[in-house]
């Protein structure tokens, strides 16, 4: 019988570094931000272009965020979510239950990557993936 894809790709996750890691989890929540966003303006029928004209953020940056070009700010997303009727959960999780816990460094390093003049998440990446 054929193989899974998470079957054929376990060895590669159980052997990424943390760096590797970090970039996931950055790509990931840009991903879900990014894709949620297109999934409540979409079963609302609105355009970018209306999404603007409610939430008061520019057509280019709603478009640059659905795109994963743009990380929006808090505001921003606060901005659209208010627009859209929605409404976003964050999880927090012990760090106790987190495997291969992150370094002082790690942390301080992803902060100043978060906190840089950068807002597009790819950029992020390159950041995180060239640690």
């Amino acid at each position: 019988m054929a193989k899974s894809f998470d079957e054929i790709m376990a060895p590669y996750r159980a052997n990424r570094s943390l760096e590797s890691k970090e970039a996931n989890e950055v790509f990931s929540a840009v991903y879900t931000i990014s894709g949620s966003i297109i999934a409540a303006r979409k079963i609302r029928k609105l355009t970018q272009v209306q999404l603007a004209r409610l939430s008061g953020v520019q057509q280019g940056d709603i478009s640059r965020i659905e795109n994963g070009n743009l990380l929006p700010t808090t505001a921003t997303l606060s901005k659209l979510l208010l627009a859209l009727g929605a409404r976003m959960s964050i999880e927090l999780v012990d760090e106790k239950l987190i495997p291969n816990k992150p370094t002082v460094e790690s942390i301080q390093d992803a902060r100043s990557s978060l906190t840089s003049k950068t807002k597009n998440p790819r950029e992020l990446l390159k950041k995180v993936s060239a640690r």
